[in-house]
């Protein structure tokens, strides 16, 4: 006996409309086991959603241009812009703000200038050593988006430079580069 496929032409309710965008929202990522959601939007907007209240516990203007990818790391939080930059925040000072409208206290621990003339994110290793941690960074090259860099996010830089291209030959795209 088979059993019929039936479809629905409506899409189902949403539980709850969370609202604090007004542009295109980017990047989404659920964080603290899932007690807060973290977005990044076209307008340079990071905002941190406590899921328990359903309400933004903050909301900052983290870069100059739209926010491409955030996520969360041990105790840090990463941005990455179309503005070239990656930003690094200590997460436990941006949670503690109080959403009052004056951000300005929130700054970056560090910045990085990277590619990000393509739509590419970044990618993030990481590697307790002792009671540290050592970040490692991999972005398109700023030399040919078709590349990757590789950064140590904790030294602030970078370690590899051009991965997958040949710096002889632009057609052959094997060499890299390691300083």
């Amino acid at each position: 006996m088979s059993k019929k496929k039936t479809t629905s032409t409506t899409s189902p309710s949403p539980i709850y409309i969370f609202r604090g965008h007004a542009e295109q929202i980017n990047c989404l990522e659920f964080i603290e086991n899932n007690r807060y959601l973290i977005s990044g939007d076209a307008e340079r907007n990071i905002i941190i959603w406590d899921m328990i209240s359903r309400r933004s516990k903050i909301q900052f203007k983290a870069h100059k241009d739209g926010v491409l990818k955030v996520i969360k790391c041990k105790e840090k939080l990463i941005s990455y812009g179309r503005d070239n930059t990656l930003h690094v925040w200590e997460f436990d000072k941006i949670s503690n703000v109080t959403d009052n409208g004056n951000n300005e206290l929130i700054k970056p621990e560090v910045s990085l200038t990277v590619n990000s003339l393509n739509f590419c994110k970044f990618d993030l290793y990481y590697e307790e050593i002792g009671d540290k941690c050592e970040f490692l960074i991999a972005v398109p090259s700023a030399k040919d988006s078709s590349g990757i860099d590789v950064w140590n996010l904790t030294k602030q830089k970078v370690i590899a430079t051009s991965i997958g291209l040949d710096q002889n030959d632009k057609n052959n795209k094997t060499g890299t580069s390691f300083f």
